[in-house]
């Protein structure tokens, strides 16, 4: 339908969901731009030009168009989450922690935030950091993709402290809720 009519940007918009879910970075990119040239001040074009930056390395571009997005909404985690890691890529790390830092400011449980942090190698959580995740953990309303993200933060944030029986209790934790979030059973094998 897109051929037939170009302004349809309802459907171009899915349609380049659907090229991002099958890796094709390219076609997506340049039908985010489509959009995002129709109609530069719509919110959810930015920012899915802003990811199809991304996916085609285009990451300072990405962040410039991010920050656009968070002078509507600054404490969208999912938007500093994406800075965060199109920092990291370009080994802007300082910048990177930052965002991750404002991320889970903005949303405590966001255990996506705590990972990224833990997953820098170089960085290791503070002890005011580790508190939060672990509150965010314990918490029973916190999401289960958050709490896997949370127990694999901290059992690397301890294993960095080299309290190694606490690590594992830890890394065991997240590792049964994604097999239970995934729903495998060996016996059906």
């Amino acid at each position: 339908t897109l051929e037939f009519d170009p302004g349809f940007h309802i459907g171009r918009f899915d349609y380049v969901g659907v090229l991002q879910k099958r890796q094709k970075f390219e076609a997506a990119f340049s039908n985010a731009a489509h959009l995002r040239e129709a109609q530069p001040n719509n919110f959810n074009y930015k920012r899915l030009y802003a990811n199809a930056c991304l996916n085609v390395g285009r990451h300072e571009e990405a962040i410039a168009v991010y920050s656009m997005v968070l002078e509507v909404d600054p404490e969208n985690p999912q938007i500093l989450l994406m800075c965060g890691h199109a920092a990291k890529t370009i080994g802007r790390i300082q910048d990177g922690i930052d965002y991750y830092r404002r991320c889970y400011s903005a949303k405590p449980d966001y255990g996506d935030a705590f990972w990224s942090l833990a997953n820098l190698k170089t960085y290791t959580l503070t002890d005011d950091e580790l508190a939060i995740a672990k509150n965010s953990e314990a918490a029973s309303d916190t999401d289960i993709v958050d709490r896997i993200h949370l127990c694999f933060a901290l059992g690397k944030a301890l294993e960095d402290r080299e309290n190694y029986d606490s690590s594992f209790e830890y890394y065991a934790r997240g590792n049964a809720l994604k097999l239970s979030e995934l729903g495998y059973h060996s016996d059906l094998v």
